[in-house]
């Protein structure tokens, strides 16, 4: 690089932008840590999907080697050892086809990305304090989207937003150079890499121009921005008179080309400031930012009409404490682990160990100066001097309270000890006799992590932990942060919500995503790195199941003011024999209902005869004018009678060898597949003669929404009255895909008895019909539609369901050709004494 370039500190870089309102221009390094892959590994995961192709298999096929990547690599007429592998990512691109199948590559490598780092967090901060105002990526990633939360952040994605790019901006917003995933341009391709859309550079070249922009995780190899943004500009920007700050990190001497060439254009306006990592810069940034006067330069058209903005978490506030009273070798093992497990590097010494503690929003400042923040102060210093609520008042029955003091793991490690002391297992008396606690420990471990995490330390109150005889309860300050209750809520109370969602919600939480909007971020993140809490939302969700699963119950509730979180656990149900210090296992005889309608009358007979039929024969009209058949070993199988002389299948086989049998007869384990198979084609007609869209390879049956407009569907309740049911409609919130209440059908043989389960789904499409959502995608937003679906919600399900099947009445009748399949629409109630009584998986309507 130049000799003459400015080398600067983030302290010299703050002190020149801090009011000249400057743009962030991001690159693909400061996604690493939230687990965005690298460009190179961008590359060998697009070289897999190129090889799947060429194989037709699934990416993800363990039978597709590394080796096998790296062939297909070397085989491309593309290729140049002499590149950096990182730069090959546009030709990989271009290499995946069809285009939409480039999207799906994209949504299955960024999709389900949603855990923003710590300086996504902050810089999301900085935004809604309009301390920044702009910033520019030429990631796909929605990271910055999530850290900001709902509301504020005007995203431009498409040409068609170009128009609202500002140059003095009211509201924080954020530019995608080349698009999002679902905003997929192909605008990272190597026949397109080499310019931006020239209206997109016509509103860009103001802001840069007219602002100082720091540029950081960027290589500066796409000539697209080199060119079309910076180079191509320098004489309209005035060399961008505010300069260009471009991070790098520390030790860093190699440079792109294109990077060299824009440091000599601009000459003197050009600076080099060495950091740590985004991370590091944005945690720094805030820290100085927030230090400083509310009022940003250049926004005060913004004061007046936007609301207040949030206040610096209070976590990441400095701390009356130095980092030099810290005890540093005493905290490196934790902190080591932590950095291990989120991929940092840390070595020996103290100054590594720090340097993880910055990165982990723990320290604020340089040397001798160095801060720990509040979060710094609970974890590894003295958390009263900081916040004076952050101790445990442990009640035991009538015995006097104890305080439990020390940092939050020391605090968590006391409060584990006690509460195992007095979960002491009890000898359970049966046919054998075994040894168990009132308590899962596991379940204890996440409710005392869930507490010490996520309660509000500006509140002065401890938290309040009570232990009688059949239960233990833990009250910790501070309800539930506004955006995550609104999340567990889905934005909505409608009549037929259940009264239990949010407890259910809190404890069942959204499966493999993280519950953004949650308090104490650091807090957690320390914690999940050392193992000792769940950071994506699960924790309770665990110790709900593990609860269940012995018969007891964890209960969450908020104050009507949000002020206390309160958890409620119920120890196993047993009678206590005091004398004897024994118990016997409470486990009633209790009744439940069935996902699942009995099969009252099959077809006495069943019919077969050969045939030279072929399964895609027939189609549409032809073949449902036929009555419904299945093809085994060259023979038509049906319930409808061959011997008719008026059966339109007669046509189709060979009426001298037909053959007629008794249906109870096919009760070996090859014909009774047969019967499921050609029960299943009759259901699946008549549940499309009902109006349905339906999938016969995945037993799915859903009505189709193809406007706007929510679809409602009328049915009878178990006592006869009309109800009205929403069955599809389009979510505010994700418009692009439409949700639709789908069931899944199977039929199965219980002792001697045909049993129809079903199971309440969802299903997603882009059209309102059969353009289906399917893979990693529909998971995630199948999980989250579900958060309410338990209790009543499966109930009010399958009564639906079988009213739907049933068209109301009390019995169905399945046309099978001439005669008919009847079907109860009662589901089945069984009597069951429970050998492991997990309630909440027979309440939510499991098979028993």
């Amino acid at each position: 690089m130049n000799r003459a370039s400015p080398t600067l500190s983030v302290g010299d870089l703050f002190s020149r932008v801090v009011d000249q309102d400057p743009v962030v221009l991001l690159g693909a390094g400061a996604s690493v840590r939230s687990g965005v892959p690298t460009s190179s590994d961008l590359v060998r995961l697009g070289m897999r999907w190129i090889v799947a192709a060429a194989k037709g298999w699934t990416p993800d096929d363990p039978a597709i080697r590394a080796s096998d990547v790296h062939a297909a690599l070397l085989a491309e007429e593309w290729y140049r050892a002499d590149i950096k592998q990182a730069e090959l990512f546009p030709n990989v691109l271009d290499a995946v086809r069809p285009r939409e199948r480039r999207r799906e590559f994209l949504l299955d490598v960024l999709g389900g990305i949603t855990t923003p780092s710590a300086g996504y967090q902050h810089l999301a901060e900085l935004l809604r304090r309009r301390r920044l105002r702009t910033v520019l990526t030429t990631n796909f990633d929605n990271l910055l989207p999530l850290a900001f939360g709902a509301g504020g952040l005007v995203t431009i994605a498409d040409q068609s937003q170009y128009g609202v790019i500002s140059t003095n901006p009211t509201r924080p917003q954020l530019v995608y150079l080349h698009g999002t995933v679902e905003h997929y341009q192909d605008r990272i391709l190597r026949d397109e890499v080499e310019s931006l859309d020239p209206r997109l550079v016509e509103r860009l070249v103001p802001l840069v121009r007219d602002h100082p922009v720091i540029v950081v995780g960027y290589r500066g190899s796409e000539p697209s921005v080199m060119r079309g943004l910076f180079l191509n500009n320098i004489a309209e920007a005035a060399s961008f008179r505010h300069g260009i700050y471009w991070c790098v990190r520390v030790g860093t001497t190699e440079f792109h080309p294109n990077v060299r060439e824009l440091e000599r254009g601009v000459g003197r306006n050009f600076f080099i400031v060495q950091v740590d990592g985004f991370d590091e810069l944005m945690s720094d940034l805030a820290a100085r930012w927030m230090s400083r006067a509310p009022a940003v330069s250049g926004a005060r058209s913004n004061a007046a009409s936007q609301p207040a903005t949030t206040e610096m978490p209070f976590e990441l506030r400095p701390s009356q404490m130095a980092a030099r009273e810290v005890d540093w070798n005493a905290v490196a093992p934790l902190l080591r682990s932590y950095a291990e497990r989120v991929d940092l590097p840390a070595g020996s010494d103290p100054g590594s160990i720090q340097r993880v503690a910055h990165e982990a929003g723990l320290v604020v400042g340089d040397g001798g100066s160095a801060q720990l923040t509040i979060a710094g102060a609970l974890l590894l210093g003295a958390p009263r001097s900081a916040a004076p609520g952050a101790w445990v008042n442990l009640r035991v029955d009538k015995k006097p309270p104890r305080a439990i003091d020390g940092t939050m793991w020391e605090q968590y490690e006391q409060l584990s000890a006690q509460l195992a002391a007095l979960n002491r297992p009890i000898r359970m008396k049966g046919p054998r006799s075994s040894l168990a606690p009132p308590y899962p420990t596991a379940a204890l471990k996440e409710v005392i992590a869930n507490a010490l995490v996520h309660r509000d330390y500006e509140a002065d109150d401890p938290i309040e932990v009570s232990v009688s005889r059949e239960e233990i309860v833990i009250r910790s300050p501070g309800g539930l942060e506004a955006d995550l209750r609104r999340r567990l809520l889905r934005g909505q109370v409608t009549q037929d919500t259940p009264p239990d969602l949010l407890q259910r919600a809190l404890a069942l939480g959204e499966r493999g995503t993280q519950l953004t909007g949650y308090r104490n971020r650091v807090l957690a993140d320390l914690f999940y790195g050392t193992g000792l809490v769940d950071k994506a939302g699960s924790g309770l969700a665990d110790a709900f199941q593990e609860l269940e699963a012995i018969g007891g119950a964890l209960r969450t509730e908020v104050t009507d003011d949000n002020a206390w979180f309160i958890a409620r656990l119920l120890r196993r149900p047993a009678q206590l024999d005091e004398l004897t210090a024994t118990a016997r296992p409470s486990t009633p005889t209790v009744l439940y209902e069935l996902n699942a309608l009995e099969v009252t009358a099959l077809p006495d007979r069943i019919h077969s005869a050969p045939t030279k039929l072929r399964y895609g024969e027939l189609r549409g009209k032809d073949l449902f004018a036929l009555p419904p058949y299945v093809l085994y070993e060259e023979r038509l199988i049906t319930f409808s009678n061959l011997e008719e002389p008026g059966n339109p299948l007669r046509g189709y086989v060979d009426v001298t060898q037909l053959r007629s049998e008794l249906t109870q007869s096919w009760d070996d384990e090859i014909r009774a597949r047969r019967i499921v198979h050609l029960f299943n084609e009759i259901l699946f007609r008549h549940l499309g003669r009902r109006g349905l869209n339906t999938d016969f390879k995945d037993r799915l049956a859903y009505y189709a929404c193809r406007t706007s407009v929510a679809r409602y569907v009328e049915y009878r309740s178990r006592a006869r009255e009309k109800q009205r049911r929403r069955v599809s409609h389009w979510p505010g919130d994700v418009r692009r895909y439409c949700e639709h209440k789908a069931a899944r059908f199977a039929l199965e043989r219980e002792s001697g008895s045909w049993l129809l389960s079903i199971v309440p789904t969802f299903v997603f499409t882009r059209d309102g019909g059969r353009d289906r959502v399917i893979g990693r995608e529909a998971s995630s937003l199948a999980t989250r539609a579900s958060t309410e679906e338990y209790n009543d919600k499966v109930r009010f399900d399958l009564v639906f369901w079988s009213s739907v099947l049933c068209d109301g009445q009390p019995t169905a009748h399945l046309d099978a050709g001439g005669t008919t399949i009847e079907l109860s629409a009662r589901p089945i109630v069984t009597e069951v004494t429970p050998l492991h009584p997990n309630q909440a998986a027979l309440a939510a309507g499991a098979r028993v």
